[in-house]
């Protein structure tokens, strides 16, 4: 597993970054610390994920040990089968979108994958300081900023939560009133 990713249960960091100017250039491509030092903070990734991740990772010893001495071992969680670096515009545009057409899904920017996770999310009702978290944005105006338009408006039940505090009723969790408190 390589040491700058950690991957445990649902966690995952990593403290460097691939740069792809250098592949404009024919130059080999770079591997530098990410941009900011919230970039290095761990997100959490879902159980299926974790998975998936194991099995490539199963997948990257055995290709490893086909290679032999002509694999280069550059600690790399996503890697070419001699360990070497990916070339984005490869992935995106002979995987990415391939894999978007056998789906019937529309073709997307990769980046639409981090739009597409917090409005999954914002749908789920997750709470907004949890996907500033999860994106990495300094600030949570950056979230409500790029995504607000997407939480549901919820003035009607706030102002019916409010009465139920100020009356003294008991409103679970999910919003239904669990119990009266009798007034004299």
């Amino acid at each position: 597993m390589p040491s700058d990713c950690h991957r445990s249960r649902s966690r995952s960091s990593s403290r460097r970054a691939s740069s792809s100017c250098a592949a404009s250039l024919r130059l080999p491509r770079r591997i530098h610390a990410p941009k900011t030092e919230g970039s290095a903070r761990s997100v959490d990734l879902t159980p299926f994920c974790i998975d998936l991740l194991k099995q490539h990772q199963q997948r990257q010893a055995e290709e490893k040990l086909s290679a032999g001495p002509a694999h280069e071992d550059n600690d790399l969680v996503f890697a070419t089968a001699l360990g070497k670096t990916l070339d984005h515009k490869n992935i995106v545009h002979r995987q990415f979108h391939s894999a978007l057409e056998k789906a019937g899904l529309r073709r997307i920017r990769f980046h639409d994958l981090r739009h597409t996770c917090a409005s999954l999310l914002i749908n789920k009702g997750v709470s907004p300081k949890y996907i500033q978290r999860q994106l990495r944005h300094d600030s949570i105006q950056t979230t409500f900023d790029r995504y607000g338009h997407l939480f549901p408006e919820t003035n009607e039940e706030a102002a019916r939560v409010l009465d139920d505090a100020i009356l003294g009723r008991d409103v679970s969790s999910n919003g239904h009133l669990t119990k009266q408190v009798e007034t004299a």
